[in-house]
């Protein structure tokens, strides 16, 4: 699990090989609090501001990222067959991912402050199959 603090730069390969995802130029969203960087999968750039805590799926079909809409955290899932990212609308405070197996994602919400463990079924998020 990547930190939402993390001002490292993060480079995450698919378990297949095939693709790269980058959150680069972090820095924090304000003193003291979590970071936020650009995306990059395979050199291509998404437009906006990404936490650090990012999760391939088993099949690496789906990749799944935080994206600050401040003051809060929206998840994104990007299809790395078609580069179309999916951003749900449900707001979360601060997000550390954890895992995206067999179409759970894990994780928690607001790891310092009362803290809630996350178990979601990606395809009732993000409407695919």
């Amino acid at each position: 699990m990547i930190s939402a603090w993390s001002n490292q730069d993060v480079s995450l390969v698919s378990p297949n090989k095939k693709y790269r995802l980058s959150i680069v130029f972090l820095h924090e969203v304000a003193m003291g609090a979590p970071t936020s960087g650009a995306l990059f999968l395979d050199g291509k750039k998404y437009p906006g501001r990404f936490g650090p805590s990012a999760v391939w799926s088993d099949n690496s079909k789906y990749c799944v990222i935080p994206k600050w809409d401040m003051p809060n955290q929206l998840l994104s899932l990007i299809d790395v067959e078609t580069g179309k990212i999916h951003v749900s609308p449900t707001r979360y405070s601060v997000l550390e991912l954890k895992s995206l197996e067999k179409g759970i994602l894990t994780g928690i919400e607001s790891p310092i402050y009362e803290k809630r463990t996350l178990h979601l079924v990606i395809s009732s998020i993000f409407n695919i199959v």
